[in-house]
C-alpha cells in the first residue's frame, strides 16, 4: 500500500472530523447519564440483527463508514505502533475494525446508562460492520478518491482564479439560496407551534390520568384556567390576589375551582365542570365526570391558555412518575400535562409541532420540588413560548417555542426528545447556528475574499455580517416572539468568526498554485 501526500491527509482528516461529528450527533443526545443506574448491563437488547427494524440496523452500518475511510487513510499515511499483522493492508484493516468496535461498545455503555436511549448489541455488530466496510473502501479505492477530491479543489482554484466575478456571482446565489431555504424553514417550524390539533374528547384529572396509572403524590387546592395568555404584569398581579377575572378581556372564558370544599368548576360563560373524587388504585383524585371538549376547542381556536394551580408535593422525590394534571383520555397521549419525577417538574404540551406524542419535546425544570410547602404555579402559553412562574413573577422560566429550538424535534430521530429548561437551551441554540450562520459565513467569506480592495472587503464583510444576523433574528422574531439581542449577537458572532476565517484562509488558497492531475 503506498503511502498518500499530504494534500490527500487533509481530505482525509476532513472525512474523519465531520463523520464523527455526524456519528456522536445521532448516538449522544439527549445528554443524560444516571451513573446509580443498577444493572445498567440488563438493558442491552442482545439481538445481533434488529429483523423488525432493518432500516435501523443499516443506518448504523452507514454511519461507521466514513470513519472507518478516514482512520484507515490516516494509518496508511504512518504505519502505526500497534500492529496486529505483518502486512500492511490487513493492519490497517484489522485495526480500524477494532477502533470502530472499542468506539460503538463505548457509545453503548453510555446508553445503557442514559434512561432516554436504548443501547442493542445490534448497534455494535452493525457499527463494526461500518467501520470493516469503510476500511475496505480505502483499502480498495481510497487512494483514488482523495487524489480526486484534491484535483477537484484544484480545478475550483483554477476557475476561481481565473473567473472572479463568474465564481463571485455563484458564490453569491449559493448566499442567496441557503438564506432563502433557512428563512423557509423558520417559518415552517413556526406554523407548527399550534394547538390545532388538540384531542376535543378529554376529561381533565387532577393528581392522575383517568386510567389511574400515574398516581401523583400531593394536594391541588386550588385550579384556575382561562383561554387568554396573561402577561408578566397580569401574572405578576394575579400572584398578589387579584381576580382572574380581573385581568383579562371580558370574552375570555375563565374557571376557578378550591377544593375540596367546591368540586365544582363554573366558567365565565356559565357551563360547569364537576369533580368526582376517586379512591382507586391506592390514592384519591379528582376527575371530571364528562369529557370538557369545550374547554379544549376554547383554547385551541385561542391557540393560547393560562393555567394556575396552589399545590404542595407530599414528598420532595417522588420516585415513580405521577400525573399532577392532564388533559387526556390515555396515559401517554395528552394535550397538556404537568407531573412530578423526582424533583422535577415535566411539561409535555401537545402540539402540530409535536404530533400525537407529546414527548418530543418534553420539558424539565430540574430540582422543581424541593420542598413539600404549598405554591402557586401559573403556566401560560401564548404561540411563541411556555412561561411557568412560582409564587413570585420573579421567579419563572421561560420555554421557547422558536425555531432556534423546535429544529431539533426534526434534526434527530429519537423517539423521545427530553430537553432540561435552562443551559441546555443555549446549546440547542448554538448548534441551531452553527448550521445556519456557518454555511452562510462560508458562503459570504469566500464571495468577499475575491474583491479586491481591502476596504470593499471590510465593508461587504459588516454588510453580510448584519445581514446574517438581523435576518436570522427577523425570521425568529416573526410573528409574535420578542427580540432577543442575545440571539442577535450569537447570530453576528458565529457569522463574523467563520466569515473572516474564510477570507483568510481563500486569500492564501488563491494565490497557492492548483496541483495538475
Amino acid at each position: 500500500m503506498d503511502r498518500i501526500g499530504k494534500q490527500e491527509i487533509r481530505w482525509a482528516w476532513v472525512i474523519l472530523l465531520l463523520g464523527l461529528v455526524v456519528l456522536l450527533f445521532m448516538t449522544l443526545p439527549p445528554l443524560a447519564v444516571d451513573l446509580s443506574t443498577v444493572g445498567w448491563y440488563g438493558r442491552f437488547d442482545l439481538r445481533l440483527i434488529k429483523t423488525d427494524n432493518l432500516t435501523d440496523w443499516v443506518r448504523n452500518i452507514v454511519l461507521f463508514i466514513p470513519f472507518g475511510f478516514g482512520l484507515s487513510a490516516l494509518f496508511g499515511r504512518k504505519r502505526p505502533a500497534l500492529s496486529l499483522s505483518k502486512w500492511p493492508f490487513l493492519n490497517t484493516f484489522l485495526l480500524t475494525t477494532l477502533f470502530g468496535f472499542l468506539l460503538s461498545l463505548s457509545i453503548e455503555i453510555y446508553q445503557a446508562l442514559n434512561p432516554y436511549r436504548e443501547p442493542a448489541l445490534a448497534d455494535v455488530a452493525a457499527n463494526t460492520l461500518g467501520a470493516a466496510v469503510g476500511s475496505g473502501l480505502f483499502l480498495l479505492a481510497g487512494q483514488f478518491i482523495l487524489h480526486s477530491l484534491v484535483l477537484l479543489t484544484g480545478g475550483t482554484r483554477r476557475f476561481m482564479q481565473q473567473h472572479k466575478v463568474a465564481a463571485g456571482l455563484v458564490l453569491l446565489i449559493l448566499f442567496i439560496g441557503y438564506l432563502g431555504l433557512v428563512w423557509q424553514g423558520i417559518y415552517t417550524l413556526q406554523q407548527q407551534v399550534s394547538l390545532a390539533n388538540w384531542d376535543m374528547r378529554v376529561p381533565l384529572s387532577l393528581g392522575n390520568v383517568k386510567t389511574g396509572e400515574l398516581p401523583w403524590a400531593g394536594t391541588v387546592s386550588e385550579l384556575l384556567l382561562a383561554d387568554e395568555a396573561l402577561d408578566v404584569t397580569a401574572v405578576s398581579a394575579l400572584l398578589a390576589g387579584t381576580p382572574i377575572e380581573d385581568l383579562i378581556d371580558e370574552t375570555t372564558n375563565t374557571t376557578r375551582a378550591t377544593f375540596p370544599d367546591n368540586p365544582v368548576l363554573i366558567d365565565h360563560a356559565g357551563k360547569n365542570i364537576t369533580f368526582n373524587r376517586i379512591e382507586e388504585f391506592g390514592a384519591s383524585w379528582l376527575l371530571t365526570d364528562d369529557i370538557i371538549g369545550w374547554w379544549a376547542e376554547d383554547m385551541r381556536m385561542a391557540d393560547q391558555f393560562t393555567i394556575g394551580l396552589q399545590l404542595a408535593a407530599a414528598t420532595a422525590n417522588q420516585t415513580e412518575s405521577g400525573r399532577i394534571l392532564a388533559m387526556t383520555h390515555h396515559p401517554f397521549v395528552s394535550n397538556i400535562s404537568l407531573e412530578q419525577q423526582g424533583t422535577d417538574l415535566i411539561i409535555l404540551l401537545r402540539t402540530v409541532l409535536a404530533g400525537e406524542n407529546d414527548k418530543r419535546p418534553e420539558w424539565v425544570l430540574p430540582n422543581f420540588f424541593e420542598d413539600t410547602n404549598p405554591h402557586f404555579v401559573v403556566l401560560t402559553f401564548d404561540g411563541q413560548s411556555l412561561n411557568l412562574y412560582r409564587d413570585a413573577s420573579n421567579e419563572s422560566w421561560q420555554i421557547p417555542y422558536t425555531a432556534d429550538i423546535i429544529y431539533y424535534r426534526y434534526l434527530h430521530p429519537i423517539p423521545r426528545w427530553r430537553v432540561q429548561v435552562g443551559f441546555s437551551l443555549w446549546l440547542y441554540r448554538l448548534l441551531f447556528y452553527l448550521l445556519t450562520a456557518v454555511p452562510l459565513g462560508l458562503f459570504w467569506g469566500a464571495f468577499v475574499a475575491l474583491w479586491p480592495r481591502r476596504w470593499l472587503q471590510v465593508l461587504m464583510l459588516v454588510l453580510g455580517v448584519i445581514l446574517v444576523g438581523g435576518g436570522l433574528e427577523t425570521a425568529l422574531i416573526l410573528p409574535r416572539a420578542d427580540l432577543r439581542w442575545g440571539r442577535v449577537l450569537l447570530g453576528t458572532g458565529v457569522t463574523a468568526v467563520t466569515a473572516i476565517w474564510t477570507i483568510r484562509q481563500m486569500s492564501r488558497w488563491l494565490l497557492s498554485t492548483a496541483p495538475v492531475g
